[in-house]
Formats: structure tokens, C-alpha cells, sequence
């Protein structure tokens, strides 16, 4: 079987119909301010993401800012550790460390020289010498000298608490340079003064390895670990440039007075060292978090003051509009009695004076089609009337299929519903053409006429008959002696009359619509007439046809059951009759076999004659108070000397009935359970009381009766499956004419099917 796909459900479509049926719903003001207001909500989320576009690209200048004067700070110190650095390399040309230490002051300190072997050789200036030890002796010395290149210390302080850096150059003879710098000399602050232009907070730094700072735009004593230490280690593991936001701690400060810094980061190639510059992150964002709020407050402003401008425009433009829709409501109302009143130029005066002619034009049209409803309605109203006659004479010939019956419910429909107060018809012979009284109501039954048969011309009833046409006039002078109105309508069906129809009422005549009124009554009633008297002859011909059948079969199943008994006797006895020798006994057993078909035939003759008592109910029922008990108990002593049969104890049940008949019944019933179950198998009798009623139940485990032939069991000379296929002979009366004696006692026979088949034929008496 081929299955049916279930069809896609597209909810977002389904969403978007019912969005646009519900604005559909809503009048022009609303739409007009959900768009307006639509439309400005966009306006202002582009103007949102425009300003936020421009506030990011102002942070992000800023930032560039910061980031670009950092790289220029470090480029700044490569340039003057380069120049230091060949500075150092022509004095170790030269063999003249006392001219590096000129070329570099102010931003020298002092200059060693070491030799080979890491002995210091001399000192410029000579007082420097208290600081030899504290300089030569760190690691970034021997680097130098190992690696034969130039090398740079970290930051430190020298002998009288001043912050120095130290670089060294180990020349070509093998002795090592040593040059120990100031970084708050001009030449290191120059590069980080710039980052003061930041703003408040600006400041610049410059940072060492392990993140302690060598310069700084911010305290003179610049030998100090980093605010922002752990972000000035990160950079310098990563040697890259880049700008973050880190928490800063003024050292002045205790811990937890924590604010935040955007710092810019540039590293400077070549030592570890790098350059921070930045400022506090409120200094830093304030001018464009003014400039955000400064643009998102006038933006707001701006637009919400357009859409309150835009909003009062539209009203001022929909106010003659919704004037327009209330007077086409009270227009689509039926209110035109009240002018149209605009006075607006334009397209919307255009649409007033139109909409205010097409008011009085349909008010013209009113009044004109007012005039012509009143007419229609006029001829509605008798149409209807006609309809109701007419509908009333078809439903009252629908009510009975009896010819009489029928009629006169049509007679009392006419006179109720076609403005008469009498009416009568007469059915016409086909052969004599006499018309004869079929029935009569109202002033026509007490007529001198009503009972009398009319010949042909007689009167306007037969005359009407004769050539199918309908009079109209006064009474017939020889049915009435009042001046009434009268109407004779043949009633004509497939081109023959078959009888009249005749009205009366008093004087006035009959009106043009009431005489096609009183033209579809007639054809109606000759429909409904015709139609009985075809039941009636259908019925006929069904009952002939429903006696031969019967005939038939009682013909068929009496010669085909007497047939066998007759040929035992026919033969027997022809037997006897011919041959003189036959012993006693043989004699004997032919004058048996011949008495018991006898007994047969007796008892076939019996049931057909108790068949025709019961169909001319002439068979005598003498009831009487009867033990039911005690007739089971007999029946079954008779009946039970062959076979097992069981029935149920207990008390007396006393019933009203004929115990003869009722010896019948149960004599057939335990004959034909004998007849159609095994001989192993009991018969069960029951005897209980149920209501007014005793009732008793023969079970037997049969061939049971089957379920198409249950309806049909008790009807004369039908015989079942199991009856047909049986070798006992039958005409089928038996159960037939049990259902008939136990009805003509007060009771009922049934049948009913048993569990494990079989089947349980169950009467019922009257108790006593």
C-alpha cells in the first residue's frame, strides 16, 4: 500500500502571511506610524554603526599613535647605541679612549679599558676608578670579550647611588673597551619626551632586561623595577611590538590602587631592551568617548525630532483621509442622508466631491430600488405562498402509501395553505368514464353531490374530466344553492386525466397567480395519486406473485414427502395383495412397515392442517394453569428411551397455556435436537422463570443453524443446510408451526447459536 508523504509545514512563510494579514487589519494612522517609526529605528542603526565606525577608527588611530612614536623611540635609541658602538670601535683604532669619552659626553660617565687577561689598564676619568670593580667585573664584560662582539649591561647604580648602563667593545688587539653611560642623559630622554604629548598621562619608558626600567619620562631616578612589569617581560620574550591594556600600580600607591594603562610596545633590536610608551586608559579613550556620546546624543536628538516632524505631517495629511473612511462606512452603512463635508485641495478634494456624488447618485438608486423590492417582494411573497402549497401537498402525498389515507392528508394540506375553504376529488374510470368519489373535506363534504357518481357532461367536474381543461366560476346549481366561487382542475399524469380536483370558496373569484397555485396543487396531487395507485397495483401483482410461490413450494415439498410413505404402502400392499404364499411373519412385517408410513402421512397431514389453521387463525388454544416442569418431564420420558437427555431440576413452574400444544412443541423440538446431534452427545432442557415469563430452552450439539438461514427458520417448508443434508424426511412445517402455537399462547421462540456449536431453541409462556 503506498504511502502518503506528509507535506512540509514552511513555518517562516506561515508567520510572514499572518504578519501581513494582521496589517492588513490595521487602518492608515498606524500603518503610518509603525513605518515612520520602522523606518527611523533603520536610520538609527545606521547612524549607530556609522558613529561606532568612527569612534573605532579614531581608537584605532590612537592607538597606530601611540604604537608609531614608541617604534620611533626605539629607532631612536638604536641610532644612539650604533653611534656608541662606533664610536668605541674608532677609539680601539686609534688606541685613544679618552676621545670616545669626549665624543659621547654629557651621556659618558666613564671609560675602562681591560685588558686580555681582565685586569683593568686605566680609567677616564681617573676618579672612575672607585667605580672599576662594580663596571668591569659583570658578566656582560665577559661576554664581550668571549664573543668579540658588542655587548650591553643591564641597568645598575653606581658607587654614589646613580642609575648607569654600561656597554663594551672588545677591539681588535684583544683589550675590551668599557663604557659606562647616564641614562638621564639628554640623549636617552630626548627619544621618550615625545610620549608626553599623549596627553595628562602620557608618559615614555625605556626598559631593560628583567623589566626594570633604564629611562623614564616620569621620575629623574630611573633605575626601578617596571610598573608594568610583567607586560615589559612579555614583550621582551616575544620581541615584537604591540599595544595592550595592563594594570598599573603608582609606587607612591599602596597595591590595590590599580587603574588601567594602554601601553604601546617597540623593542629595540640588537639588545634586550625596548621602548613603552602610554598613558591611562581614560586619558587615553576620553576625547572619543566624548566624541561618541557628543554624536550619539545630537544623532538621537536629531532623529527622534524629525520623527515627531514627520509624524505631524502625516497626521495633518491623514486627518482628511480618515474623514474620507468614516463617511464611506456610513456610506457602506446605508447612511446617506449626510453630505460629504472636505474642504481639502487636490487629489483628496477630487476623491470628496466624487465620493459625495456617488452618495446622492446611490441615494437616487435607493429610492428606486426600494420601489422595485416592495414589488418583488409582493410577488415573492405569493410565490412563496405557492411553494408552500404546493410543498404541502407533496410532503402529505409522501405520508402513506394508502390511496384514502393519502388523499385526504392532501385535501386537508390544500385547504390550510391555497385559501379554500373546500376541496374534493374524484377518480375517473377508464372504462365507463365515470367519475367517482374519492375523497372530501371541508364545505364539498356536506355538497349534494359529495357521494354521487357523475357521468360524463354531468356537471363541471365531469366536464373538466372530459376535454383536461379547468373551469372557474360559480357553483354548480345542482350541488349548491349559495353563489360560491368554484375551480375544477383536471388532474392529468403522462398525457391522461385520471380525476378532478374541485375548490370552493365564497364569492371573489380566483385570482391570475392563484390560479397557477391552485394548476401545480393539481399536478402534484395527479403525481401523488398515481403514484399510489401503482404501489397499490404493485402490491397486488407481489402478493399473486408471493401465493404462486407458496403454492408451489407446498406442491413441490407435500408430492416430494408423501412420495416415499406412498410407495412403501403402494408396494407393500400390492405385495400382499398378489402373492398368497407369505408366511405369518413376512405378513406381519409388511403390515408394520405399512402402518408406520401410515403414521407418517397422519402426521404430515396434521402439521399441514395445523399450518392452515394458524394461516386462517382458526386453531383452537384451550389455556389453562400447566406445570411446565411436569410436561418437560413427560415429553422427555417419551422422547429419552434412545437417547441421553438431561434436564435441570427444581420447583414447579406454573404458566397459563394450552398443555396439548404445548406437548406439541416440545415433542418437536427434542425430536428435531435428537434428529441433528451425534447419539454420544446429551440433550440439555432447562426450565427457569424470567420476569412474567417461564421460560424453557431445549441445547442441543449439533450442526448448530448457520447464521444466513437464523432469520429464515421459522418460515413453512424452508428446511437448512443441515435439514437438506440430513437423510429424515420433512416438509419443513415443523418449527413454523411450533412458532405459531407458542404465539397464539402469549409467548415467543427463538434460536440462538451455542458455545462449541450446537444450537438452543428457547420458548416462552405466561405465568400463571
Amino acid at each position: 500500500m503506498a504511502t502518503i508523504a506528509p507535506v512540509p509545514v514552511d513555518r517562516a512563510a506561515a508567520r510572514r502571511r499572518s504578519v501581513a494579514a494582521a496589517l492588513q487589519r490595521v487602518s492608515l494612522w498606524p500603518r503610518l506610524v509603525i513605518g515612520f517609526t520602522l523606518g527611523f529605528c533603520v536610520l538609527f542603526a545606521v547612524f549607530m554603526v556609522v558613529t561606532l565606525h568612527a569612534v573605532h577608527a579614531s581608537s584605532s588611530r590612537i592607538v597606530r599613535e601611540r604604537l608609531v612614536i614608541a617604534e620611533m623611540a626605539a629607532s631612536n635609541i638604536e641610532q644612539l647605541l650604533e653611534h656608541v658602538r662606533v664610536t668605541l670601535a674608532a677609539a680601539d683604532r686609534d688606541r685613544s679612549p679618552a676621545r670616545a669619552f669626549e665624543a659621547l659626553a654629557p651621556t659618558a660617565v666613564a671609560v675602562y679599558e681591560v685588558d686580555r687577561r681582565g685586569r683593568l689598564s686605566r680609567s677616564i676619568p681617573a676618579h672612575a676608578s672607585t667605580d672599576a670593580a662594580l663596571v668591569t667585573g659583570r658578566p656582560f664584560v665577559e661576554r664581550a670579550a668571549t664573543a668579540r662582539r658588542f655587548a650591553v649591561s643591564g641597568p645598575f647604580r653606581l658607587a654614589d647611588g646613580r642609575g648607569a648602563v654600561a656597554v663594551a667593545y672588545h677591539g681588535q688587539r684583544g683589550d675590551t673597551l668599557v663604557l659606562v653611560l647616564d641614562p638621564a642623559a639628554p640623549a636617552f630622554m630626548r627619544p621618550l619626551v615625545e610620549s608626553m604629548r599623549l596627553g595628562n598621562t602620557g608618559h615614555g619608558e625605556l626598559v631593560g632586561a628583567a623589566g626594570y626600567v633604564i629611562a623614564s619620562t616620569d621620575s629623574g631616578d630611573a633605575i626601578h623595577p617596571g610598573e608594568h612589569r610583567p607586560f615589559y617581560r612579555e614583550m621582551l620574550r616575544r620581541r615584537d611590538t604591540d599595544v595592550q591594556t595592563v594594570p598599573y600600580v603608582e609606587r607612591d600607591r599602596p597595591p590595590g590602587a590599580r587603574k588601567l594603562h594602554v601601553m604601546a610596545w617597540s623593542p629595540v633590536h640588537g639588545v634586550p631592551w625596548g621602548v613603552a610608551v602610554g598613558g591611562t586608559l581614560a586619558d587615553t579613550f576620553g576625547p572619543v568617548q566624548r566624541l561618541r556620546r557628543t554624536l550619539i546624543l545630537a544623532g538621537t536628538g536629531t532623529l527622534l525630532l524629525l520623527w515627531l516632524i514627520a509624524l505631524g505631517g502625516a497626521h495633518v495629511l491623514v486627518r482628511p483621509v480618515q474623514k474620507l473612511t468614516r463617511a464611506a462606512h456610513a456610506m457602506a452603512g446605508g447612511d446617506l442622508e449626510h453630505p460629504i463635508a472636505v474642504t481639502e485641495g487636490g487629489e483628496i478634494g477630487v476623491l470628496a466631491d466624487s465620493l459625495e456624488s456617488m452618495r446622492a447618485q446611490l441615494r437616487r438608486w435607493g429610492d428606486e430600488l426600494e420601489l422595485q423590492v416592495e414589488g418583488r417582494t409582493s410577488e415573492l411573497r405569493a410565490t412563496n405562498r405557492q411553494l408552500a402549497a404546493v410543498t404541502a401537498v407533496a410532503t402529505a402525498g409522501s405520508t402513506s402509501f394508502d390511496l384514502p389515507a393519502m388523499i385526504d392528508a392532501c385535501l386537508a394540506a390544500i385547504i390550510a395553505h391555497a385559501g379554500v375553504d373546500g376541496a374534493s376529488v374524484r377518480l375517473l374510470e377508464p372504462r365507463t368514464r365515470i367519475l367517482r368519489p374519492a375523497g372530501s373535506q371541508g364545505v364539498m363534504s356536506r355538497l349534494n353531490c359529495a357521494a354521487r357518481e357523475l357521468a360524463p357532461g354531468e356537471c363541471p367536474c365531469a366536464q373538466a374530466a372530459d376535454d383536461g381543461t379547468a373551469r372557474y366560476g360559480t357553483s354548480c346549481p345542482s350541488c349548491s344553492h349559495d353563489e360560491r366561487s368554484l375551480a375544477v382542475l383536471p388532474l392529468r399524469v403522462h398525457g391522461k386525466t385520471i380525476g378532478t380536483l374541485a375548490v370552493t370558496r365564497g364569492s371573489g373569484g380566483f385570482a391570475p397567480a392563484e390560479r397557477r397555485t391552485l394548476a401545480a396543487i393539481a399536478d402534484q396531487l395527479a403525481v401523488a395519486v398515481d403514484n399510489a395507485q401503482l404501489l397499490d397495483e404493485l402490491a397486488s401483482i407481489e402478493a399473486q406473485r408471493e401465493v404462486q410461490r407458496v403454492k408451489s413450494d407446498l406442491i413441490a415439498a407435500v408430492s416430494h414427502e408423501l412420495r416415499t410413505p406412498l410407495g412403501f404402502i403402494k408396494g407393500y400392499s400390492t405385495t400382499l395383495l398378489r402373492e398368497t404364499e407369505i408366511d405369518q411373519q413376512t405378513r406381519t412385517q409388511f403390515l408394520e412397515i405399512i402402518d408406520e408410513e401410515t403414521s407418517k402421512l397422519e402426521a404430515m397431514v396434521e402439521d399441514l392442517l395445523d399450518a392452515s389453521r394458524l394461516q386462517s387463525g382458526r386453531l383452537e388454544i384451550a389455556p389453562q394453569t400447566v406445570d411446565i416442569r411436569a410436561l418437560v418431564g413427560r415429553a422427555v420420558d417419551r422422547a429419552g428411551r434412545e437417547r441421553n437427555i438431561d434436564v435441570q431440576p427444581g420447583a414447579p413452574v406454573l404458566a397459563t397455556a394450552d398443555p396439548l400444544r404445548v406437548d406439541q412443541v416440545l415433542e418437536n423440538l427434542l425430536e428435531n435436537a435428537a434428529r441433528y446431534s451425534p447419539p454420544t452427545e446429551p440433550i440439555e432442557v432447562e426450565i427457569s422463570e424470567d420476569g412474567r415469563f417461564a421460560v424453557v430452552s431445549v441445547r442441543d450439539h449439533g450442526p448448530g443453524v448457520d447464521e444466513t438461514e437464523r432469520s429464515r427458520i421459522f418460515e413453512p417448508f424452508f428446511r437448512g443446510a443441515a435439514g437438506r443434508r440430513s437423510s429424515e424426511r420433512g416438509v419443513g412445517l415443523g418449527l413454523a408451526i411450533c412458532q405459531g402455537l407458542i404465539e397464539a399462547q402469549g409467548g415467543t421462540l427463538a434460536v440462538e447459536p451455542t458455545e462449541g456449536g450446537g444450537a438452543c431453541f428457547t420458548f416462552s409462556l405466561p405465568l400463571a
